[in-house]
């Protein structure tokens, strides 16, 4: 028996799970063991496939979405596994591989080809969301308007903008359009799912331009409804409570310009002296706060005599810090932000003259805080949100390192409209967090199980070895290169959805391999002149099974990338190198 467990062979582990157990909580992780010997050891090169950009399968492995070149039609195909019998008596001798298995027919069945786009409208070939049921997917279109939109109320300004962009739920099984929802002159990160975060049935989409949170739901006949939308406001009834206040405001200043014409100028120049005189009176309390602040601090206005109130001094907008229109008003999760901020700086102590310049660097970076745009939200659970506040330039810059950019994460309960957490992009404590309980970012679906197994920092020990090797490495050669290592680290933050492969052959604990070239994430690779190794973390660290995502033969002209599409459970995997005015080469990996 102990033989057995220590052997990799494939009818020893088959005999262990017959007649043993394994320990409790482990029965996914021992079953996963199996793939070590159930590898993809054989590759068909250079596959005659239809001219479509592949996507990648399902969840749960049963369908491969593809989009046609023109970007405008949906394809949908079931995978069918390859069977063929060798001929004759002698069927020891290795035969030459079945010429059927080497189109693309013979491992896919078409299901439905549908239109999701006409005209100028394009598919985002990027973006793709499966719901935790695998019954709808949500697919995106969008319009490239032909003149810049117009400037409109609430805008971002210099944010670029689409003319339409629609999301599609469609009916996996057989293509059913279920439900759409459009945005009009907005913009969506829409690749790799950047913009859109999928939690259960729950779904945030962040507008860009207009710094709205949508935060919809799926229901299971294939309906899109609302749930909140968070951004100028935060509660469904906040922007008819701030209209019947504004209502009220009209009526009553109206009023009261209308009683002011009948009174008398001498009362009007008593009423401004006892005013004058009681505010004077505060004159020691605004000379102990000006000494606390400094002699640097600007005063927002200056309060005019009787005299002069027939030409008041107004109030210098940059002196006060605000860039915006006087008639322009916070946001509800900006002011709610601004709100958190100044009181977690006026409660931390209780000394005054520390409190006074804790406050003062408040005061000196308002305009700071006001000005942060949101970049990227997620779900933490059905309540609350992780959400990444930047600069306007950082949202519109996607292609820059985002560690070398200031930002800050903000944990936010949209349930009871509270911030319960503020941190910027380098504090340790968030990094402590992130490494600790990944998976709680990450946010895999409920079904089926093996979406939770994804290798991660908080549940395999390789990963995290490997990312403290890394910190401790920067540490001995620059004294503040740590501070950039947590930047980069938590520059993944928010997570995107469904962007990692639950393929087993990514499982660091059961394979190494250079992530480099190969990884689970949805992202291009660069192709190298030899293939990628698979090693067993076992050891000796045997050669489990390479995949060559090029020519067999080999072609160094030219820069090269590749895309790795692995099947969730089965050994089969699709890669697609792609280079400068090259047609495509598509590779299949498979058992044999």
């Amino acid at each position: 028996m102990r033989m057995w467990r220590r052997s990799d062979n494939i009818l020893h582990r088959l005999s262990e799970r017959e007649i043993s157990a394994a320990p409790p909580n482990t029965h996914i992780q021992r079953a996963r063991l199996l793939y070590e010997n159930i590898v993809p050891n054989y590759t068909v090169y250079d596959v005659e496939c239809p001219d479509y950009h592949f996507r990648k399968f399902s969840n749960d492995g049963q369908f491969l979405i593809c989009f046609s070149r023109n970007y405008q039609n949906l394809i949908v195909y079931r995978h069918n596994c390859l069977t063929f019998c060798s001929k004759g008596v002698n069927c020891e001798n290795q035969e030459e591989f079945p010429i059927k298995g080497k189109k693309f027919e013979s491992h896919f069945s078409q299901l439905y080809s549908l239109s999701l786009a006409s005209g100028s409208e394009l598919i985002c070939t990027d973006f793709f969301l499966a719901t935790d049921c695998n019954s709808y997917g949500i697919f995106a279109t969008a319009t490239t308007p032909e003149t810049d939109p117009p400037a409109r109320p609430g805008a971002v300004p210099n944010i670029p903008s689409m003319e339409k962009i629609t999301f599609h739920l469609v009916r996996l099984a057989d293509g059913t359009i279920m439900d759409e929802r459009k945005f009009h002159d907005d913009f969506i990160h829409l690749a790799h799912n950047v913009g859109i975060f999928m939690y259960d049935d729950f779904i945030s989409i962040l507008s860009v331009r207009y710094q709205a949170i949508h935060i919809l739901q799926v229901r299971k006949g294939g309906m899109f409804v609302d749930v909140r939308t968070i951004g100028p406001f935060c509660r469904e009834d906040d922007e008819l409570l701030l209209s019947s206040h504004a209502q009220g405001c009209s009526r009553a200043s109206q009023g009261s310009s209308s009683r002011n014409n009948t009174i008398d100028n001498g009362l009007v120049d008593q009423h401004l002296n006892t005013i004058q005189d009681e505010v004077l009176g505060l004159g020691s309390v605004g000379n102990m706060i000006s000494g606390l602040l400094g002699s640097n601090h600007k005063v927002a206005f200056q309060l005019g005599t009787a005299q002069d109130s027939s030409s008041p001094q107004n109030p210098s907008l940059d002196e006060v810090g605000a860039n915006v229109k006087s008639d322009q008003m916070l946001g509800g999760l900006k002011q709610r932000l601004l709100s958190y901020i100044f009181r977690s700086f006026d409660s931390q102590d209780s000394d005054p003259n520390a409190k006074a310049l804790r406050l003062k660097r408040f005061y000196y970076h308002f305009q700071h805080y006001a000005d942060l745009v949101i970049w990227k939200v997620q779900f933490l659970d059905r309540y609350h949100l992780l959400i990444k506040f930047g600069s306007v330039d950082g949202v519109v810059l996607q292609n820059s390192d985002a560690s070398n950019q200031t930002a800050f994460f903000v944990i936010y309960n949209f349930e009871s409209t509270k911030i319960l957490g503020f941190y910027p992009n380098n504090s340790e404590e968030l990094l402590l967090v992130f490494e600790q309980y990944f998976d709680h970012f990450r946010v895999a679906p409920a079904y089926p199980l093996y979406m939770r197994f994804i290798s991660s920092y908080s549940n395999n020990k390789s990963a995290r070895e490997q990312f403290r090797k890394q910190k401790a490495a920067c540490n001995s050669t620059k004294p503040n290169s740590f501070t950039q290592v947590i930047r980069r680290t938590l520059a993944a933050l928010p997570c995107n959805a469904q962007s990692h492969s639950p393929s087993p052959y990514f499982d660091q604990s059961l394979f190494h391999f250079d992530e480099r070239l190969i990884s689970a994430t949805d992202q291009y690779k660069p192709c190298t002149e030899h293939p990628i190794k698979f090693l067993s973390r076992r050891k000796p660290n045997a050669l489990k099974f390479k995949i060559n995502p090029g020519l067999e033969v080999g072609d160094s002209r030219g820069k090269r990338v590749a895309s790795f599409i692995f099947h969730p459970t089965f050994p089969f995997a699709i890669t697609v190198q792609q280079a400068f005015r090259q047609p495509a080469v598509v590779n299949f990996h498979m058992r044999r």
